[in-house]
């Protein structure tokens, strides 16, 4: 199975539903990046810097990526259902 679309999760206290937006360009690579685990890691290894761009730029080259801004009290199932419409539509 291939990896078509990446969502960004993030809490918003101060919106009242779930709002999606398609990332571009420059935005993709950000959101990827920091999604890295340990990224203040590779800080201290300049070496692989080269790399994880290089990954990331080709993971956000060829994959939809959509920020997922959502309420704190939203409930997982509420969520699901939400992106399983955003993907059907």
């Amino acid at each position: 199975m291939a990896l078509h679309h990446i969502f960004i999760l993030a809490v918003q206290e101060e919106i009242p539903t779930v709002q999606f937006e398609e990332l571009k360009g420059a935005q993709k690579l950000a959101a990827l990046r920091s999604q890295v685990y340990r990224g203040e890691m590779l800080q201290g290894m300049p070496e692989n810097d080269l790399t994880v761009f290089s990954q990331l730029s080709t993971l956000g080259n060829t994959v939809k990526i959509t920020a997922v801004n959502r309420p704190a009290d939203i409930a997982i199932n509420d969520l699901k259902r939400l992106l399983q419409n955003f993907l059907d539509a």
